[in-house]
């Protein structure tokens, strides 16, 4: 991936441009989440809550479509996809996501929890049954992934790293993709999430190996929803230690993984 670190540099979008920009798809979020739903309730007196997600989720796909078009046109990107041969890279994101879920858990998610007592996230999906967990499996597992992979790597990440250089982008990126969850302890640990989610596009160049990465940290969520966890509910000294060795090792490796994946791999562009 080319990288322009020229400061005046007019290519892709700037910090500013992002800001107005996200605070439009923000409000559009708030309407389509909030002000649809009650609509749907008051007006067509619906129900079951399950055809409102369902109604909601619709409008929330055809949203995001919407804004990735108007994003691409803007910053005049494309979106980098990549069919690769060598699965191995699958493995090793993989073992980052567990090693991260086992390191941050047992340590900055300890810290967090003993100075914020209320969790926005547990509290909105933690105890829910029937149609209403598959709806939230659905969307924690194949929605989000995809369309945030998308819309911060693809495109925001991408188009910062046109007009500023790598840290600067990476930083400003996962700002952004930390704000966008609303909760601060969701927020710090997208932060962290979406900085190894950048690192990794920027290595790759191609938003399959996110994608990928983003399910499965997603989907063990989903997991612990059912009572499926990979992880001790109390402070464990074991996992934290692999953890960190997980992340480790992870790293020294991935030059060579990600080599080999460049090698193999078959160019995509949308």
């Amino acid at each position: 991936m080319e990288n322009n670190k020229d400061s005046i540099n007019q290519e892709g979008v700037s910090i500013l441009e992002n800001i107005f920009i996200f605070l439009f798809y923000m409000i559009l979020s708030c309407i389509s989440n909030g002000a649809i739903s009650a609509f749907l309730e008051r007006t067509l007196y619906f129900k079951p809550n399950i055809w409102i997600k369902l109604i909601e989720s619709v409008l929330f796909i055809v949203m995001e479509l919407l804004f990735i078009k108007f994003y691409k046109n803007y910053g005049k990107l494309h979106l980098d996809f990549k069919r690769t041969k060598n699965y191995k890279i699958y493995i090793w994101l993989s073992l980052i996501v567990i090693g991260y879920i086992w390191f941050y858990d047992n340590s900055i998610e300890i810290f967090l929890d003993s100075i914020i007592k209320v969790d926005l996230v547990d509290y909105a999906f933690k105890n829910k049954k029937g149609l209403y967990l598959i709806y939230i499996s659905i969307y924690l597992s194949i929605f989000a992934p995809i369309f945030e992979e998308i819309i911060f790597r693809g495109l925001l990440f991408k188009g910062l790293l046109k007009r500023y250089d790598y840290l600067k982008a990476i930083i400003a990126s996962s700002i952004f993709f930390a704000i966008i969850h609303g909760d601060i302890k969701q927020g710090i640990n997208a932060f962290i999430l979406g900085i190894i989610l950048a690192i990794v596009y920027y290595r790759t160049n191609s938003l399959l190996p996110c994608i990928f990465l983003h399910f499965v940290n997603n989907f063990i969520y989903v997991l612990s929803l059912y009572g499926i966890r990979i992880k001790s509910s109390n402070f464990s000294l074991i996992e934290l230690v692999i953890g960190a060795l997980i992340l480790i090792s992870s790293y020294l490796i991935h030059k060579k993984i990600i080599k080999t994946e460049k090698e193999e791999n078959v160019k995509v562009i949308y």
